[in-house]
C-alpha cells in the first residue's frame, strides 16, 4: 500500500489499528515523500488507518479491507 498526502509541508504520524483499537503499525509520514506500508504479513480482515499531526491530534482516519 502507498500512501501519498499531497500538499503536506509537515511530517505525520501513521498508525493502523486492529478492530480491537490495538496498534500494528506505527511510523512517521515524511512531507513530500511517498510512504510505502507492507500489509503482506497482516491478516485478512479489517484495519483502521489514523493520521495524527506532531501534536497527536487526529487529523484523519481511513478504513482499509485486506483481502
Amino acid at each position: 500500500m502507498n500512501l501519498e498526502i499531497e500538499n503536506c509541508s509537515e511530517n505525520l504520524n501513521v498508525k493502523i489499528l486492529d478492530l480491537t483499537g490495538k496498534i500494528i503499525y506505527s511510523d512517521i509520514y515524511q512531507a513530500e515523500s511517498v510512504k510505502k506500508i507492507n500489509l503482506e504479513n497482516f491478516a485478512n480482515g479489517i484495519y483502521f488507518l489514523e493520521i495524527s499531526n506532531s501534536k497527536n491530534e487526529k487529523l484523519k482516519t481511513f478504513k482499509i479491507q485486506k483481502s
